[in-house]
């Protein structure tokens, strides 16, 4: 989902007044961090992912470790003007974005692994390939479903067109992990999703970026919730849903929510 804010009273052209990436998974609250700082600053959810995937997965493009190089993908994040930009693309772009504007900093949106691996499955489940191809390879990218392939404990999750439990949680793993890595820590806020819309949060947020507390919009802290009805543990046991999640991101998670506080 594509959500572009432009506030009235600060001209288009102006410098930006600060720059922030959200960097989260899907499913994280990515589109709610772009909300809440909508009102007044300039704030974008998933600015040209179309062209950012294709570009990323063009067979010609130099591949380093968790993120993309190419002259194009240079030029597109040298032109952002954006002050809060939240994507999970994101997460690819960290050494381009931090080589290019040095004064960035990043927000990690976190949630609780079972929780997140429901939620994506739900997402998921309503945007086939046959529509989504430009997602759905970069899923394939992440997953990995050569190396993670369905086992009898997931093949329903086959079944449905969806990835294994291992492809989704050592994802969920890794990028929380590298995020936390790559960045030090006076460039990186941890955020758990839901405490995102409480006062000492907001409060949070709004230190790290520098201005007010009172720009930062609570009520736009929980868009775009799913009414799909879906439910993972209809298709797998909780039990095993969450022996995998103990088994693959037990020390992430348990690492994120300390850094969140």
């Amino acid at each position: 989902m594509v959500a572009n804010y432009l506030p009235a009273d600060y001209p288009p052209d102006a410098p930006p007044r600060f720059r922030l990436y959200g960097i989260g998974l899907g499913k994280t609250g990515t589109i709610s961090l772009c909300g809440m700082f909508g009102g007044h600053f300039r704030s974008t959810h998933e600015p040209d992912w179309r062209r950012i995937i294709r570009l990323a997965l063009h067979p010609d493009g130099s591949r380093t470790g968790d993120f993309f190089f190419s002259r194009p993908l240079q030029a597109l994040v040298a032109g952002w003007a954006w002050e809060m930009n939240s994507s999970t693309l994101n997460y690819h772009l960290i050494p381009l974005i931090r080589r290019l504007q040095p004064e960035a900093r990043f927000v990690l949106t976190v949630r609780e692994p079972v929780s997140w691996l429901a939620s994506i499955c739900r997402h998921e489940s309503t945007r086939p390939r046959s529509t989504h191809w430009d997602w759905w390879e970069l899923r394939r990218f992440r997953f990995r479903p050569d190396l993670y392939p369905h086992r009898e404990r997931d093949a329903a999750l086959e079944r449905a067109g969806l990835f294994s439990l291992e492809g989704y949680l050592r994802w969920y793993a890794r990028q929380n992990r590298k995020a936390m890595e790559m960045l030090p820590a006076d460039r990186l806020l941890v955020v758990a999703v839901d405490r995102l819309s409480h006062p000492d949060e907001i409060a949070r947020l709004a230190e790290f970026a520098g201005v007010g507390t009172d720009r930062i919009s609570r009520e736009r802290s929980h868009m775009h919730a799913s009414d799909t009805p879906f439910d993972l543990f209809d298709l797998v046991d909780r039990r095993i849903v969450e022996a995998a999640a103990e088994e693959y991101c037990a020390s992430v998670w348990e690492a994120a929510r300390r850094r969140a506080g």
